[in-house]
């Protein structure tokens, strides 16, 4: 089940995954380009950080949530999350936008 996004600077989309233990990057064309899997299954969003902006963080969530969205078999046995996660990349993310106040 997707759950939270972000762009990266070439316009690809990095998407995280609830109840898909991973994220993956689709293409301005909707094509899968790469996934990465987690070892926890609820991961839930994603952001571009560091000086570089080349620092993909991902959070994941640990609380029970049983649901008819889940995918058919999935194990709530798995772990659900907690952790953030750091993956250095050799792709730049997007400065974020900025409102004014």
């Amino acid at each position: 089940m997707p759950d939270g996004l972000t762009v990266d600077s070439e316009g690809f989309i990095w998407l995280a995954h609830w109840f898909g233990a991973g994220i993956s990057r689709f293409d301005p064309e909707g094509k899968l380009e790469r996934k990465i899997d987690f070892p926890v299954a609820q991961t839930s969003s994603v952001m571009f950080g560091g000086a570089d902006l080349n620092e993909l963080y991902a959070t994941s969530a640990s609380f029970m949530w049983q649901s008819k969205l889940a995918p058919p078999g999935h194990d709530y046995q798995f772990p659900r999350g907690g952790p953030t996660f750091r993956i250095v990349l050799d792709i730049q993310g997007r400065p974020e936008n900025m409102a004014r106040v």
